[in-house]
């Protein structure tokens, strides 16, 4: 009799990872984690991300309005544009600019520009501002004023209702400012010194001379002038004596007198 054969099923054990499939895990972690870390340096670093300077406008109609935020200038919130015209391939460009020039106290300077096809007859800009960069300036809340090349604009001081606009930590707020402009140019938030202190410097009166008590003298009026008569030669004798003839005794008068007087 044929024995039969035993079959003996052998079993394997369990395969092991291969060094492939490590080597696939390992890199997909090491891309998460930079990934993580590009993130990370983005939030701190907002120029980084591409809602930079550069805003791109593909088309808008005429009378439209378009809002953007501005992440890559501090201090700017938002701007939002109205279109006086159909705009096709617009550019606009926010950019802190520090080199603007300002007479007074300064928080935030930004420049906006646009290219040839940006067409907008208004801009309405939102500044978010901390009440800290506010008290170091040496500004009050209610000083801040939005500037546009130089001259003011109407200033609004806006409360914003909401947890994130509301408060940075549990021990500073923000502030925020809106204005209108109708162009796109230089920007500065602050307060400006008043025209009367930064005009010319004003003219420092002289010295007025030390005042000396006049000396008074009384007006003299003019004397008539004695004019000096001749004096008569002295008579000699007896004639010295005799006092002069009248002017109106007649000639043989006088000669009587004489005669009189001698014979007496």
């Amino acid at each position: 009799m044929k024995k039969q054969r035993k079959e003996v099923i052998e079993h394997k054990p369990e395969e092991k990872p291969t060094i492939h499939s490590q080597f696939w895990a390992g890199f997909a972690i090491i891309v998460l984690i930079s990934v993580i870390a590009i993130l990370s340096q983005v939030e701190k670093n907002p120029s980084l991300t591409g809602a930079v300077a550069v805003q791109n406008i593909a088309f808008v109609k005429q009378g439209s309005s378009m809002s953007l935020e501005v992440k890559n200038v501090p201090g700017l919130q938002d701007a939002t544009l109205h279109f006086a015209a159909d705009v096709k391939g617009g550019q606009i460009n926010f950019k802190s600019d520090d080199s603007i020039p300002f007479e007074g106290k300064s928080i935030v300077k930004f420049t906006g520009s646009g290219n040839d096809a940006l067409k907008i007859s208004s801009i309405d800009l939102t500044i978010k501002l901390k009440e800290s960069q506010v008290k170091a300036a040496g500004l009050k809340p209610e000083q801040v004023t939005i500037y546009f090349n130089g001259k003011e604009l109407s200033t609004t001081k806006v409360d914003l209702a909401s947890a994130e606009s509301k408060t940075i930590t549990d021990r500073e707020s923000y502030l925020y400012y809106q204005a209108t402009s109708t162009k796109l140019g230089n920007f500065v938030v602050g307060l400006a010194t008043p025209a009367s202190q930064t005009s010319a410097v004003p003219e420092t009166p002289a010295p007025l001379p030390e005042s000396t008590p006049e000396e008074t003298t009384p007006t003299e009026q003019p004397q008539e002038q004695e004019i000096a008569q001749p004096t008569p030669p002295p008579l000699v004798g007896q004639a010295a004596a005799e006092p002069s003839p009248e002017p109106n005794s007649g000639f043989f008068q006088r000669i009587g007198q004489f005669f009189q007087r001698l014979f007496s």
